[in-house]
């Protein structure tokens, strides 16, 4: 679905909860960043993982188009 460019969208805050998510959080991520929602952010809260999770979230921009913050 294309969102019209002429119209003011809101700005949403997209707030992922992983621990131990290394087996999702990739294609999760992933498919975020694809969303064409025109002003938009992703949170990601690493609640304590002990897996792979961290070097996942490494792997994606912290400033981007969408931004992704990450603790």
């Amino acid at each position: 679905m294309a969102f019209e460019q002429d119209l003011e969208w809101p700005k949403m805050s997209v707030v992922v909860a992983a621990h131990n998510a290394g087996r999702t959080l990739e294609e999760c991520l992933t498919s975020l960043v694809n969303l064409r929602y025109p002003d938009y952010e992703i949170i990601v809260v690493n609640d304590g993982s002990t897996d792979n999770t961290g070097a996942i979230l490494a792997e994606f921009p912290v400033r981007g188009s969408p931004p992704i913050n990450w603790e």
